[in-house]
């Protein structure tokens, strides 16, 4: 387990970042000045070699969805498919922008559902 946190440094300000396995999704935060980081992990084994292949996690949602048979193979809905054929991609970014995203002087832009202030 390991627990990540971020800080721009203009103001010193700690967010708590989320697990894309708990949140179902890639964690994103994009700006265009310096940021700390900090990383706590916990070593859970004496074990030289990996036992498993690294994964990504925030891919995990979509390998347990469709494991098995349909490994691989992700299904999206018929309206989603028109949506993407129909929207230019630079206009459903600007949506998905509206709808999610924040913007803060001292964090950059980011999804508002994956960074907590910390007190």
């Amino acid at each position: 387990m390991s627990r990540y946190f971020v800080s721009g440094k203009k103001s010193g300000t700690w967010y708590a970042v989320s697990d894309p396995k708990i949140v179902g999704e890639r964690v994103v935060l994009q700006n265009d000045h310096a940021t700390e980081m900090i990383v706590i992990a916990k070593k859970i084994s004496e074990e030289g070699s990996l036992v498993s292949t690294p994964q990504q996690s925030d891919y995990t949602v979509l390998w347990d969805k469709f494991a098995g048979e349909n490994e691989g193979v992700v299904r999206t809905s018929f309206l989603h498919k028109q949506y993407r054929k129909l929207v230019p991609k630079y206009l459903r970014d600007k949506l998905w922008e509206f709808r999610h995203k924040r913007n803060s002087s001292n964090l950059g832009r980011y999804y508002k559902g994956h960074f907590k202030k910390l007190l």
